[in-house]
Formats: C-alpha cells, sequence, structure tokens
C-alpha cells in the first residue's frame, strides 16, 4: 500500500486515489474525504499514522481523535443509562451505537456490518456486543498509541468468538409447562 485508507458507506475500504506517499517515513491523516474507487461514493479518509518502508510498503496505524473518543465514551455511558431505566427500549439504544461507532469509527463499520450479517442473534445481545466494542474501543485508542488495522480485526474476531461461545454454552430456555387440570371449574367460576 502506498496511500491512506478510505472507507465507503458500501464497506469498501481502498487506497485514496490521488495521494502517493514515497520514501521512508510517517505521514499523519486526520480526517479528509476522497470517492470510492470501486462504486464513486464519498468517503472518508480512515485517520491514522500510515508509515511507508524502504521497499514502497505502508503499515497504518489507525488513530481516533480525542473529539472521537469523547463521543464513544458519552454514548456508551448513555446505553447504560437507557439499560437501567426499568423499560429500556434496546432497539433505539442498538440504533444508536450503531451510529455512534459508524460515524465515529468508520473503521469498525465495515467489520461490525459484515459481523452482523454473519449471526442472528437477539437484540439484547447485539446491543451487548456493541457495548464490549466500545469499551474496546476507548481502551485500545485511549492510549494514543493506535492499532494496526491487523491488530483491530484480531481483537475484535476474539471479542466475536468469545460472545458466540457464551451464547452456545446458554442453555435454551423452554416455557414452562402449563398446569395439570384435575377438575373442571364450576358454572359459576368463569
Amino acid at each position: 500500500m502506498t496511500a491512506p485508507l478510505a472507507m465507503c458507506p458500501d464497506g469498501h475500504v481502498a487506497e485514496v486515489p490521488g495521494i502517493q506517499m514515497v520514501g521512508p517515513g510517517t505521514s499523519t491523516f486526520i480526517g479528509g474525504a476522497s470517492n470510492c474507487p470501486v462504486c464513486g461514493k464519498p468517503t472518508e479518509i480512515l485517520s491514522g499514522d500510515y508509515t511507508t518502508e524502504h521497499d514502497g510498503s505502508t503499515n497504518a496505524r489507525l488513530v481516533l481523535t480525542a473529539s472521537q473518543l469523547r463521543r464513544l465514551a458519552q454514548s456508551l455511558e448513555w446505553a447504560r443509562q437507557e439499560l437501567a431505566n426499568p423499560t429500556p427500549d434496546e432497539e433505539h439504544a442498538v440504533r444508536v451505537l450503531e451510529k455512534t461507532i459508524e460515524v465515529q469509527a468508520p473503521q469498525v463499520k465495515a467489520w461490525l456490518d459484515r459481523f452482523k450479517g454473519s449471526t442472528s442473534m437477539a437484540t439484547a445481545t447485539w446491543l451487548g456486543a456493541l457495548m464490549t466494542v466500545l469499551t474496546l474501543l476507548l481502551q485500545i485508542f485511549g492510549t494514543d498509541q493506535g492499532v494496526s488495522g491487523d491488530e483491530l480485526e484480531r481483537i475484535l474476531d476474539e471479542t466475536v468468538r468469545a460472545i458466540h461461545s457464551e451464547q452456545s454454552t446458554e442453555a435454551p430456555v423452554t416455557p414452562p409447562r402449563p398446569p395439570t387440570v384435575t377438575e373442571l371449574p364450576a358454572p359459576e367460576t368463569h
């Protein structure tokens, strides 16, 4: 790779055309936009430090800005408060967290879409997975060191495997049997 990466709303991740990094060194990209070379839709350049090696290869270290981290933390805290309500709206919380991740951590959106499409899980379980991913993002990106795309995908994959193993080890819930009726009610009782 010799250019920064961008991700379009359809989940295509590709090099940004027209930007070439030459020679060894590190270039930092924070924000920016381009058009997707696959579908032509507007894309967001993935923020991060892109290090070009002597052989021309580039290693990307993805980062999130302080404002992105703050918004992720606010959404996570909001979701926790929503779940503390006596009647939480889990579907609304899922929509809010998905949108927050889409806007604030586009590096993760394509992975989440791929994961969500490959599984079927209850809303509460998906909400728990989103909250877990947000917690991980805040821990990983809060160090100011960033993370490579490969490391991020490995961490997210391990998280998903853990969620799946928890789901598969839970005993299936069987509905209770109706009580056995030994005598019919008297006519005046119904």
